[in-house]
């Protein structure tokens, strides 16, 4: 026993370069789980095998043209870590205001440590990341059983209720545009000195409804869009201060699984989804940060917080355009393209929310604009540009209607961009809200309307669901969670 014990601790150490591989591995499994109410089981396979295919090809070279494999493998390991984890340890231990400091600092230790390690075989090292790399992947291995089977019985029961009961083939088109950060006009006019009467009058000449002093329940992402779509409440001042992740989990689990979907896909609405949440059987629209990640499968939301993710971007940049310009063009031939069934089209951009890059026509910021404006002034002419290009979107959709269709278009939040405390709550609280109804009678809808019922008149005009509305409550204990985009 004893000598068998010694041989497979010899082949750990000195035969098997395991760790990089298993690193990988790691990397994805423990993604999985942090984000399963996010990913499609098929995006999770293909993810890892992206990752360990691509790394082990890599360690497979070492192995071959490498004297001393050993060596190399463990500084290819160290070097995985850095560029893998070191952002991401730096993001969740609250060490943000010193990451360039610790940045640095890790990577200079690891050029010194492959320097003074350059004629040792690290053999025990070897030894240590193989074994701990496997203990770590035994660990989440049984999480993403349990976690794929919950997705996957969650997914059976959203695809049945998604079954249609009947076809409506006299329901209109629904359209959801969230404008992500879009301020109320009262807000922009106190606080940004912003009149934004221009953009409201032309959107009512098309036929548009603004509601006055329209609300959101919370002023944070993930809560806003839950609300809206589960039309309740989803969190009081209680769970807003124990903010967690595995609230985060929940909510998103919300707008995964959510009843307006389900009341939509019995009456044989096809949903769309132009958003970065995964909605039932539809994915999340691609990625925008990178020119060489655009698909939904690939490990994007892993990369986010890590080092790697920072040199892609750099090297690789995305169009920024594009962000805005593709999903609306999108948006658009889905409006042009004949069909007999309804269809539900759930549009997210992030704009007028940060990264502030536009100006009013649409151009980048140039460096000499960006240190000559400050944040609330760029935020006011990206905040043009989007108005520009929703009056656009709406006049040609106006134009090329085939059938009649409903269209909302709110704000998840206010801009949030005051330091100031409880202007920012107060601020972050009022946002943008337009009605479209096919039949142009607005008497459903009154002043002050809150996120968690503005589904409640839509789907009351397009399906005629009964209409009962909750009480407006504004759940201000929200500012006490970190704010971070969620």
């Amino acid at each position: 026993m004893l000598v068998l014990f010694t041989h497979f601790r010899t082949i750990l150490s000195q035969q098997w370069l395991l760790h990089p591989i298993l690193l990988a591995l790691f990397f994805v499994l423990y993604g999985y789980n942090e984000m399963a109410d996010s990913i499609a089981i098929i995006d999770f396979i293909v993810t890892l095998l992206y990752f360990v295919v691509t790394v082990t090809l890599f360690t497979a070279i070492i192995c071959y043209k490498t004297i001393n494999f050993i060596r190399f493998g463990v500084w290819f390991t160290c070097w995985l870590i850095y560029f893998f984890y070191t952002k991401n340890f730096i993001y969740y231990f609250k060490l943000y205001p010193y990451k360039l400091f610790i940045i640095f600092a890790l990577g200079l230790f690891l050029v010194i440590f492959c320097w003074f390690t350059r004629k040792k075989k690290l053999y025990q090292l070897n030894l240590i990341l193989n074994i701990v790399t496997l203990l770590y992947c035994f660990i989440e291995i049984p999480k993403v059983i349990s976690n794929a089977q919950e997705q996957h019985k969650l997914q059976t029961q959203a695809l049945k209720a998604e079954k249609p009961k009947e076809i409506c083939a006299n329901c209109p088109d629904i359209y959801l545009i969230v404008l992500d950060a879009y301020a109320a006009t009262e807000s922009l006019k106190t606080y940004l000195n912003f009149d934004n009467h221009i953009f409201l009058d032309t959107m009512r000449k098309l036929d548009f409804h603004d509601i006055q002093y329209a609300q959101t329940n919370y002023r944070k992402t993930l809560y806003s869009i839950a609300t809206l779509l589960q039309m309740d409440y989803i969190a009081d001042e209680k769970n807003l201060t124990a903010h967690n992740r595995q609230m985060e989990k929940d909510l998103y689990q919300k707008i995964k699984y959510n009843p307006v979907l389900s009341i939509l896909g019995n009456k044989g609405y096809k949903s769309y989804n132009l958003s970065f949440f995964k909605l039932q059987n539809t994915p999340s629209y691609a990625g925008y940060e990178t020119a060489i990640f655009t698909s939904s499968y690939l490990p994007i939301f892993l990369l986010k917080k890590t080092l790697l993710f920072r040199m892609v971007s750099i090297m690789f940049p995305f169009n920024k355009e594009k962000r805005l310009l593709q999903p609306l063009k999108i948006l658009k031939s889905l409006h042009q393209k004949p069909h007999k069934t309804p269809q539900f089209v759930y549009l997210h951009l992030l704009c007028p929310h940060t990264p502030v890059e536009f100006d009013k026509q649409g151009n980048l910021f140039t460096d000499e604009q960006l240190q000559q404006t400050n944040n609330f002034q760029r935020y006011v002419e990206q905040l043009q540009y989007l108005n520009s290009l929703i009056i656009n979107l709406a006049a040609e959709m106006d134009k090329t209607a085939t059938k009649p269709y409903l269209m909302l278009i709110t704000g998840d939040h206010g801009a949030r961009i005051s330091e100031k405390e409880p202007i920012k709550t107060i601020e972050g609280q009022s946002t943008t809200t337009l009605f479209r109804f096919p039949d142009k009678n607005y008497e459903i809808l009154y002043d002050s309307m809150s996120t968690v019922n503005l589904f409640r008149a839509v789907l009351h005009k397009a399906v005629g669901q009964p209409l009962v509305y909750l009480p407006d409550t504004l759940v201000r204990e929200a500012e006490k969670v970190n704010d971070t985009e969620n």
